[in-house]
């Protein structure tokens, strides 16, 4: 499980993605999400400014989000956990992909997944 100073260092660095690189939402419905989303991003690759001194950066990770219906339409039929945790009105959910030669899911994602509440 997350711990509240790792969720402290995504919220963080989604102020900062806010504050220094705005121009990522300018074109998005949802900039907030959009700060969070870069934010996600930047801290699973290690550019966040600060990290936790044993973060291991993950290579070749997509951060996705969207809304529960729209993603639904788009994954639905290829996700298992969508019958169990169905579209919920007004929600937005974050995807996580990284390289398939991880045989697990790495922790960082685990960990800034369960930060988010995903």
């Amino acid at each position: 499980m997350m711990t509240e100073p790792d969720l402290t260092t995504v919220l963080e660095e989604a102020e900062h993605v806010a504050e220094q690189h705005d121009q990522v939402a300018r074109t998005t419905d949802n900039q907030a999400h959009e700060y969070l989303r870069y934010a996600v991003l930047r801290v699973l690759e290690g550019e966040a400014d600060q990290l936790p001194a044993d973060w291991t950066p993950i290579d070749g990770v997509t951060v996705g989000y969207g809304s529960d219906d729209a993603m639904f339409d788009s994954w639905g039929s290829s996700e298992d956990w969508w019958e169990s945790v169905p579209p919920q009105e007004a929600c937005t959910r974050f995807r996580v992909f990284f390289p398939d030669d991880h045989q697990t899911v790495p922790r960082d994602i685990v960990d800034v997944m369960a930060a988010l509440g995903a």
